[in-house]
């Protein structure tokens, strides 16, 4: 009898420690609807570094590949920034650029290992090249004549990698959406599955942006699925937990969430794949071990429709969203300065922003606004990319890194509040128009708000 209970012991415990390989299929989460693929459809995935793939779509690849459907990656940067992890892997600090460049290079083939462990092969992807972490300062400061933007590790202004689908090509917002332009005309996406406007990456934003307009600017109309890969203080729990749900940031104004449940053999691919990003595994495992869940999230804000009427966009963030973040210093996380609140409305012909922080004005501490309007009939490039900063005593307007006189914005502004009014002409009397707002404190972002898309209400 001893022994038998014994057996029975044994085969619990091999059970509980191996539920996720032996249970066929997890059952998906039911607060969230179901991302639904077809037999029609053409997936393309719009990845800013080597390993977002497999972090954010590991099972949306699988799911499609079984149900024969086309699928492309495409890697805006080739992750050439993290020192960190280049240190960790090669055991020596990164000094040069050329070893920033090795990097770029390294993690390239890291990307075409993990997708081919997740069922593609090298000719489903396409590196660009890119800066990384550069691509937001593209966005900000770089179109049309100004110089182009140079990378703070390799030193370049131009793509470098021999590889990239435009080798040469120089880091202004008019090249990337050239190149994104091209891999959309020529793949013909029916869903798009890329980094989200709320990410707290610049990089991550940034693709959102240029994903968005390149759609606009060639007349496509694709279904667009973001899904979240940083945010602050989140995924919860962090660590390997195959068998629980990844449940998306808890807010949910404006935006509706939709996952992807996985078969659990899945979710092991998806985790060999992620391990195939060695540099990046080896440098943030727990992190990144909690993208291994039964399912993936994707969620998009809505439109605004701009008019007369003040629309509140506030998003609803829970207590633990609302900290600083946890890598935060003591002295960061005491200047901490939250975006409480945020409304936008049109009057009189001029684009109103109303802002509430948490915290009073203080020295050091400053709102960037990032106003771009789009206009069907003119090349996005040329149309104005409208920055404005807000500190404790002043404010200053620029398209780009040019000034304008700042008469021709008003900002008023409490010690807690800040309402910003943009005439629309400045903007280029767009037919759309794209905004996004963060607190600082010098280069360090404190807080951040989505980029969000407006359509301009043209019967008031």
């Amino acid at each position: 009898m001893k022994i038998i209970v014994i057996l029975i012991l044994l085969i619990l415990f091999v059970i509980y420690f191996n539920w996720s390989t032996l249970n066929s299929f997890i059952p998906d989460n039911p607060n969230v609807p179901n991302v639904v693929l077809s037999n029609n459809d053409r997936i393309l995935i719009m990845a800013p570094h080597p390993d977002d793939e497999s972090i954010a779509t590991g099972g949306l690849i699988q799911n499609a590949i079984d149900k024969g459907i086309p699928v492309h990656v495409v890697f805006l940067t080739n992750g050439d920034f993290n020192v960190w992890s280049y240190t960790l892997y090669e055991k020596i600090p990164m000094l040069t650029s050329s070893q920033a460049l090795e990097l770029g290079e390294i993690r390239r083939q890291e990307a075409l290992n993990a997708i081919k462990e997740l069922g593609l092969s090298e000719k489903d992807a396409t590196f660009l090249g890119y800066p990384d972490y550069g691509t937001s300062e593209i966005l900000y400061y770089h179109w049309g004549n100004n110089p182009p933007y140079q990378s703070i590790l390799t030193r370049k202004t131009e793509v470098p990698y021999s590889k990239a689908l435009s080798p040469g090509a120089p880091y202004r917002g008019e090249s990337i959406m050239k190149d994104i332009e091209a891999v959309i005309n020529d793949f013909g996406p029916t869903k798009i599955f890329v980094s989200h406007p709320d990410d707290h990456h610049p990089d991550h934003r940034a693709m959102f942006v240029f994903t968005i307009v390149s759609l606009w600017e060639i007349r496509k109309e694709v279904e667009i699925y973001p899904y979240v890969v940083h945010y602050r203080n989140w995924p919860l729990p962090l660590g390997y937990h195959p068998n629980y749900f990844l449940d998306p940031p808890s807010y949910d104004h404006g935006i509706v969430w939709k996952e992807l449940p996985m078969k659990s053999r899945n979710v092991q691919t998806k985790f060999s794949a992620l391990k195939k990003h060695m540099t990046q595994y080896e440098a943030n495992k727990k992190y990144l071990n909690s993208f291994i869940r039964t399912n993936e999230v994707y969620g998009n804000f809505e439109d605004i429709s701009l008019g007369i009427t003040l629309v509140d966009i506030s998003l609803n963030k829970n207590q633990i969203q609302k900290s600083p973040p946890q890598e935060f210093n003591d002295s960061q996380k005491d200047a901490f300065v939250r975006i409480e609140a945020q409304s936008v409305k049109i009057e009189n012909d001029k684009l109103v922003l109303r802002y509430a922080i948490s915290e009073p004005f203080k020295e050091r501490i400053d709102l960037f606004v990032y106003v771009y309007g789009y206009k069907r009939d003119t090349d996005f490039s040329k149309m104005p990319k409208i920055n404005i900063k807000v500190d404790l005593n002043n404010y200053s307007v620029y398209d780009q890194k040019t000034p304008i006189p700042k008469e021709n914005c008003e900002v008023k502004k409490t010690s807690t509040e800040i309402i910003i009014k943009i005439p629309l002409k400045i903007i280029g009397n767009p037919d759309k128009i794209l905004f996004s707002a963060r607190t600082a404190m010098g280069p360090l972002s404190l807080d951040l708000m989505p980029w969000r898309i407006g359509i301009i209400d043209t019967d008031g």
